[in-house]
């Protein structure tokens, strides 16, 4: 977890950022689709349906 950078403004927005083969072993490639869904303090990503 981290900031994006914000050229000195206040209130920096969060980033995440994921990265690693793991990713593409779970069916994830640089042009993949998702879809990002937030509930009770949870991201689940999920690759979108064809």
């Amino acid at each position: 977890m981290g900031y994006v950078p914000n050229r000195g403004k206040p209130n920096p927005s969060p980033q995440l950022t994921l990265s690693g083969k793991w990713l593409n072993k779970l069916g994830f490639t640089v042009v993949s689709h998702y879809t990002l869904t937030r509930q009770a303090g949870q991201l689940i990503i999920r690759l979108a349906e064809e």
